[in-house]
């Protein structure tokens, strides 16, 4: 409500995409491909860290219960239980 931060963190990498807020949890996608999850709130708390085997510059998207993330040749969705599939 004032503006002021809440706490600031250096997450690695060079970024290009956009953060994401998806099923209670905010998403961070460096361009080496790790995947920073944290969750939303006043103190930092990271979730989990995952790291696919390529580089990626686009923005993670939404569709359903599953987050489609795009490297530089594959589309990965990611859904709950489900593991990650190409």
């Amino acid at each position: 409500m004032t503006g002021q931060p809440h706490w600031r963190k250096r997450l690695g990498g060079g970024v290009s995409s956009s953060p994401l807020h998806a099923a209670g949890r905010i998403y961070f996608l460096n361009e080496e491909g790790e995947t920073t999850v944290i969750e939303p709130g006043k103190i930092y708390r990271e979730l989990a860290r995952h790291a696919l085997d390529e580089q990626t510059q686009a923005s993670a998207a939404v569709a359903g219960d599953a987050i489609f993330v795009r490297t530089l040749t594959r589309l990965y969705k990611i859904s709950e239980g489900s593991g990650h599939s190409r």
